[in-house]
């Protein structure tokens, strides 16, 4: 699902990151600047152009990315959303908290016996628990690295699944007609 990298997340530097070029609808190709410390990624928009004159690819955007992960044991499983969280404000990534999902309870009931004693059985149950962070508003070179930094560090017997909602600009089709579709304005008359 990600790709692995020959090197790790602290290995990485991290000023790569300050400038990309970032797709929004109300710009063709925009420069995100992002400090952690003064403004959140994405607010500030300037023209990018390489040295050539031609407009840089827009990067991906996400509003929002639900990580869930699943655990047998509730220490590990909270000890790992605590790394986590704690991962998104070092890191200055904006994160939702974390969400409590329901426990999930599965019951086997065997035999003790393999052939005979059938009245003697054993009950056993497994418990899953699962717990929800949400991410929002990242860059996609930033969301590659954090998420390849967490899923390096996932403890054993931990599950992690990931959903992403990516921001895409609207085709030329469709913002042609929606310039064509425009409502008149409605004019306020002057009364008497």
């Amino acid at each position: 699902m990600f790709k692995l990298f020959s090197q790790s997340f602290r290995a990485v530097s991290l000023p790569h990151l300050t400038l990309r070029a970032v797709s929004r609808p109300f710009c063709s190709a925009t420069k995100a600047i992002t400090d952690t410390k003064s403004t959140p990624p994405a607010r500030i928009c300037l023209p990018v152009e390489d040295e050539s004159g031609e407009e840089l690819v827009p990067e991906r955007l996400y509003s929002m990315i639900n990580i869930k992960v699943q655990g047998f044991e509730f220490a590990v499983l909270e000890s790992y959303i605590k790394f986590v969280t704690t991962a998104c404000e070092a890191l200055g990534i904006k994160n939702g908290g974390r969400v409590a999902l329901p426990t999930e309870f599965q019951k086997f009931t065997v035999l003790k016996s393999a052939h005979i004693f059938k009245k003697h059985r054993v009950q056993y149950e497994i418990r899953t628990y699962s717990r929800l962070v949400q991410i929002r508003q990242i860059t996609g070179t930033t969301a590659d690295v954090f998420l390849e930094y967490i899923q390096r560090n996932l403890p054993e017997g931990v599950t992690m699944t990931i959903y992403q909602e990516e921001l895409r600009a609207l085709p030329k089709l469709l913002m042609s007609q929606y310039e064509v579709e425009k409502p008149p304005q409605v004019r306020s008359k002057k009364k008497k």
